[in-house]
């Protein structure tokens, strides 16, 4: 019975000290250059103010933005699109 609760912590500290590196490397760069928008390995993540993308994307989502070789930040929309899949294909069928 003991290993069950060992194994339960090692899964959660490989989840969680990622994240907590992460997180520590996003407030100390947001603190080393307050004018730009602090990245992790070159993403950025970026809260929507406002409901011009309503139906896609509402006010309030988070969205990584990722600079490509290009200098265009483009989104990354994989998980966004695949909660959203069912409602978007749901409107379509409306149209």
């Amino acid at each position: 019975m003991k290993k069950i609760p060992a194994i339960i912590r090692i899964i959660i500290c490989i989840i969680l000290v990622p994240i907590l590196v992460m997180n520590i490397a996003i407030i100390v760069k947001s603190y080393t250059n307050p004018e730009e928008v602090p990245d992790f390995f070159g993403i950025k993540p970026l809260i929507v103010i406002t409901g011009s993308m309503e139906g896609t994307i509402d006010a309030g989502d988070v969205i990584d933005f990722l600079k490509t070789p290009f200098g265009v930040l483009a989104p990354i929309a994989a998980l966004l699109l695949m909660i959203r899949l069912p409602e978007l294909i749901e409107r379509l069928k409306t149209c």
